[in-house]
């Protein structure tokens, strides 16, 4: 069977997958699933331009339609890039830590986690300090590391091609898998990895050329490292630029070697102490196992590394991120190709990040963790477009098997891209997965919790309660699902299930100072502020500079008529937060009940200097005009 051949029904089979599963959704390949959750029109689309995309390659294509492309220069490229990252961004962040990552960002504590990525993680909060959203810091970082990317194709295709075509291929290559999801708003730390694993690619051809020295790509690797840690799986590929580069030169010089090498560990080493990382309290911190366990799964395990969920999962996972790559894999029988040292590169830099990625456990779920997985893509997507290059002799074939795998990858990664842009396709998706995929108890429960954060933003609170009472049931000893829903219960006035709650996360974690808050609020409101005021004051106990709780204990001592306890415990907060409006609100309302007519008027005046879009101004400017 010839090259094109077989190209064909790799192809036609790939294409297939995606529709086979709009009938076939049991069949668990999320990988190509993105068919059945789109409306009629567009499948119908899917299926035309695949069986046209086929028709094609039976074809003869004339040559000189290919020759006539022009390779894209790098702002028309960049401008298109940048119009598709924003206008097709992702609608909602269900898939990744997202929710996780705005709530941290928004709390501020983002740096002060000692996590697997502390360069992302200050880039991030930095990014947010210039007065953006959460939100938008997040879609901002995740666009600019696409265009970063994009900006470096044009280096590496220049570099690797040999012709304008074979430019043209490794293009189509690299801005066609999907991986590039994560480059439209998705909101993750992952997105700005690539560019600088491609970077750090390019600089590996770079020294095989000899027009770089190894310590450049070794100082770059040494930046990769603390953008997150599981980049120290392409430290071999390091090693082996070393021995090609001696290959080359028919020598090993042993101090040049020392040299480079050592650059690696300092300048790792020089930003964990910019950053005041502390890799000694990082590896205290760290609780449970990063890898599968070997033949029996465990709490914070979806399934052991030998079973065939495991495999399952592998085999979607390459299926949504280097389809590409998978379908050159055909070509790979037969004639050997002659060794090449930049393939032989690529294949040692995806060696290593593929194995951590079938070792390591998906602990929020593959089908989730998708992003995290994905490191080896970039040079397992060159290597395709390489290996394509010298298997493929024949000009005019090499342009119809070029043609037709970036095309059926394109068309799967703007599937991909599209699905994650409408909101109602990737909810359904998200919650399909959600029950039917291969989850440990930890993930299916925090999966239900990020659903139900997304409700929530929504104003979808009966979705929301019916989320987290999901991941309660699934992991009934988790504090922070019991206070959630409590919460969602008091701002529904349904008081007492709130109180029922609160109390369920109390027992759980004593400590739990929302829950404690909760749990007052919902007593006052029910008119029992006595009841309140014994946990109010104990919450106060363990924080006694919680300006929140200073607020609740506060207002129960107002509804007794506690004038002096509840003006003592007012000032309390607005000392401990002076942002805080509803304290001055409730003091300036207990003013105005005590007739301190000037006392009331400084407290509404501070609210209109601080938010003058404050939900009572109104209100307030009302009261104001009678009461000069």
């Amino acid at each position: 069977m010839n090259h094109l051949n077989r190209s064909l029904i790799a192809v036609t089979g790939f294409l297939g997958l995606h529709i086979l599963m709009v009938f076939w959704q049991s069949a668990g390949l999320w990988g190509v699933d993105m068919l059945s959750y789109v409306s009629t029109w567009i499948q119908g689309l899917f299926i035309f331009l695949s069986g046209l995309l086929v028709y094609a390659g039976l074809r003869q294509m004339p040559q000189p339609m290919f020759e006539r492309f022009s390779f894209p220069v790098t702002p028309f490229l960049i401008i298109l890039a940048i119009l598709a990252f924003i206008g097709l961004r992702s609608a909602i962040h269900l898939l990744g830590d997202g929710y996780l990552l705005i709530r941290e960002l928004e709390e501020g504590v983002l740096i002060s986690l000692h996590k697997n990525e502390p360069l992302s993680l200050w880039l991030l909060a930095t990014l947010h300090n210039t007065s953006l959203s959460a939100e938008t810091t997040g879609r901002l970082y995740s666009v600019l590391s696409g265009i970063f990317y994009v900006f470096l194709t044009l280096p590496v295709c220049r570099l690797l091609g040999q012709n304008r075509l074979e430019k043209i291929l490794i293009l189509a290559f690299l801005i066609t898998p999907g991986f590039l999801q994560l480059f439209f708003g998705y909101i993750e730390t992952y997105s700005l990895l690539f560019p600088f694993i491609l970077l750090y690619l390019l600089f590996g051809f770079q020294t095989l050329r000899n027009n770089l020295p190894i310590w450049r790509p070794a100082a770059l690797l040494g930046l990769l490292i603390p953008l997150h840690f599981a980049t120290a799986s392409f430290l071999p590929s390091l090693l082996a630029l070393i021995v090609f580069r001696a290959r080359m030169e028919n020598r090993l010089n042993l101090k040049h070697l020392l040299v480079s090498l050592g650059v690696l560990p300092v300048t790792t080493l020089l930003l964990f102490l910019v950053l005041d990382f502390h890799p000694l309290i990082y590896l205290m911190q760290e609780s449970g196992s990063h890898f599968l366990p070997l033949l029996s799964p465990s709490d914070i395990s979806p399934y052991p590394l030998l079973s065939l969920q495991h495999l399952s999962d592998f085999l979607n996972q390459q299926l949504l991120v280097i389809p590409s790559t998978l379908l050159v894999l055909p070509l790979a029988f037969g004639a050997r190709s002659p060794r090449n040292p930049d393939r032989s590169f690529l294949l040692i830099a995806a060696l290593f990040p593929l194995l951590l990625s079938f070792l390591g456990n998906p602990k929020i779920g593959a089908f989730r963790d998708w992003d995290a997985l994905a490191l080896p893509a970039v040079p397992l997507t060159l290597w395709a477009a390489l290996f394509l290059m010298v298997r493929i002799q024949n000009p005019h074939q090499q342009i119809r098997i070029g043609f037709l795998i970036g095309s059926a990858t394109g068309l799967h990664t703007l599937l991909w891209v599209g699905l994650n842009a409408h909101s109602v396709s990737s909810e359904d998706r998200y919650q399909h997965l959600l029950h039917t995929s291969h989850l440990s108890p930890y993930a299916r429960s925090f999966g239900f919790e990020s659903l139900g954060t997304y409700y929530r933003e929504q104003g979808r609170v009966n979705q929301a309660l019916k989320a987290y009472q999901n991941a309660l049931d699934i992991n009934p000893d988790h504090p922070r699902y019991s206070q959630i829903i409590g919460l969602l219960y008091y701002q529904q006035g349904q008081y007492q299930e709130s109180i029922s709650y609160s109390q369920k996360a109390i027992e759980i974690q004593p400590d739990f100072l929302e829950a404690i808050r909760n749990l007052g609020n919902a007593y006052i409101r029910l008119g029992e502020s006595q009841k309140a005021i014994p946990f109010l004051q104990e919450g106060l106990e363990q924080d006694p500079s919680n300006s929140q709780i200073h607020n609740s204990l506060a207002a129960a001592y107002f509804s007794l008529n506690q004038h002096t306890k509840a003006i003592h415990h007012f000032q309390k907060a607005i000392a401990f937060d002076a942002q805080n409006l509803q304290a001055y609100y409730n003091l300036g309302t207990l003013y105005g009940e005590l007739r301190e007519i000037q006392n009331q008027r400084a407290c509404f005046q501070k609210i209109l200097e601080l938010d003058p879009s404050y939900p009572r101004a109104a209100k307030i400017r009302t009261w104001l005009k009678a009461n000069p």
